[in-house]
């Protein structure tokens, strides 16, 4: 124990006769050391977190994309008609669902604003295992282009906006100078997508708006034992059994299908990882230049 005390006092010794170069070789590994954890917790976060949603990583994003460009994700590329086959037939994705982000005017006791609505299909919160905490989903009545109007609210909105009120679900909200009752509310922290506030039903019109009208996003859930890369193959096949069967709008279309996380951090994926790289190459250059100078250092003192 008294060697190691001797051999502190040296160290602190020495240090406060190289006060210049400590003072420098601090800061650089402060701002090093800084700068990694603040970069490693933005890659924690947006790589490798997994999504805020119950077993998300069964969650994959499908949509339909050129056969030439097959790995490349189209945002509002499918058709309501063509995703109604797909669903029907598929045993790989048994759950899924389409969707749109946009914004919309609403208007509560008179006052109007603008959120950011989700236009989704019957079983969307069911996908995402975001079963209403009160009320339900919408019904596929609703989701007929003269159907019934319904809207579901998310959490924050029913507390927020609509304080909370146990009897939401005889109350309605003006969307676009419509009343739309409130048939359900979301749960606590669920807005997907785009951070919507409410949803609607989708109520496409399929005689006006076919398999050539392409607008939709696709969302769904592997079933128990299904790899991203069976699904895949089973949506290509259907995909060509389409193309062969209405030529007119599926001539070399096909179908993309990419697990929710990789879709949702694909864009800046290879960003992050980059500017991770070049901090730890930054600390690793900066511990290379303290230790040269402290080897002069010792040189030149003697």
């Amino acid at each position: 124990m008294d060697r190691v005390f001797q051999d502190l006092k040296v160290a602190v010794r020495s240090l406060s006769r190289q006060r210049t170069f400590s003072i420098v070789a601090v800061l650089t590994l402060a701002l090093g050391v800084g700068a990694t954890t603040a970069i490693f917790s933005v890659v924690y976060g947006i790589l490798l977190k997994p999504l805020p949603y119950a077993a998300s990583d069964r969650l994959v994003a499908l949509g339909q994309t050129a056969k030439s460009a097959p790995e490349e994700p189209v945002d509002g590329s499918t058709s309501h008609v063509n995703f109604q086959d797909w669903k029907r037939a598929s045993h790989t994705i048994p759950q899924m669902a389409l969707y749109s982000g946009g914004r919309a005017v609403i208007s509560l006791a008179g006052e109007a604003d603008v959120v950011r609505v989700g236009a989704v299909t019957p079983g969307f919160f069911e996908v995402f295992r975001a079963t209403p905490i009160m009320g339900r989903d919408f019904t596929d009545d609703e989701n007929l282009p003269a159907g019934p109007r319904a809207v579901v609210v998310s959490y924050g909105f029913w507390q927020e906006r609509l304080g909370g009120r146990s009897d939401v679900l005889t109350q309605a909200v003006e969307i676009s100078g419509m009343p739309w009752p409130i048939v359900g509310v979301a749960p606590r922290g669920f807005d997907f997508p785009d951070n919507a506030r409410l949803w609607t039903p989708v109520r496409n019109n399929d005689e006006q708006c076919g398999r050539g009208c392409v607008y939709l996003n696709g969302i769904g859930r592997l079933a128990d034992g299904v790899s991203v890369e069976a699904a895949q193959q089973e949506m290509t096949t259907l995909a060509d059994a389409l193309e062969r069967e209405y030529p007119d709008a599926n001539t070399g279309v096909t179908v993309m299908v990419q697990s929710l996380h990789d879709r949702t951090v694909g864009n800046v994926r290879l960003a992050l990882v980059v500017l991770l790289g070049a901090v730890l190459l930054l600390i690793v250059l900066a511990l290379g230049a303290l230790l040269f100078f402290q080897v002069v250092w010792v040189v030149i003192t003697g």
